[in-house]
């Protein structure tokens, strides 16, 4: 279960409460090469570049953990580990309440920004 809890990168959280995979962390998703792209690549490339506003926090690397600490958080407690449980699930709240707080453009859009709705506008 650690190895599991470790790949989720939650070592990546900056002081937004989410996770910032252009920036390196000993052991991190971006260790060793930081900067735009490595999220995810697909729309990256040109000519689809050029209509992408770039977010340090993009929602699908919040998403996957956020799932991830869920299911962790289950299997945890079919195994038992109910402090895991708990530990997991506390997690899970804290990224939540910041992908809530940064990411939810209530009084503007009502729709969910693609990262931090102050870094894509």
């Amino acid at each position: 279960m650690p190895l599991l809890v470790h790949n989720l990168r939650l070592q990546d959280r900056d002081g937004t409460g989410l996770l910032n995979c252009s920036a390196v962390t000993r052991g991190g998703c971006a260790a060793g090469r930081a900067g735009p792209g490595h999220h995810i690549v697909d729309w990256r490339p040109a000519p689809n570049r050029s209509m992408f506003a770039f977010s340090e926090h993009l929602s699908v690397t919040q998403a996957f953990a956020l799932a991830g600490l869920g299911r962790l958080g289950s299997l945890a407690e079919l195994l038992n580990q109910s402090a895991l449980a708990a530990s997991l699930a506390g997690e899970a709240a804290a990224l939540r309440a910041s992908m809530e707080a940064r990411m939810w453009d209530g009084n503007g859009t009502g729709r969910w920004c693609d990262g931090a709705c102050s870094e894509v506008g």
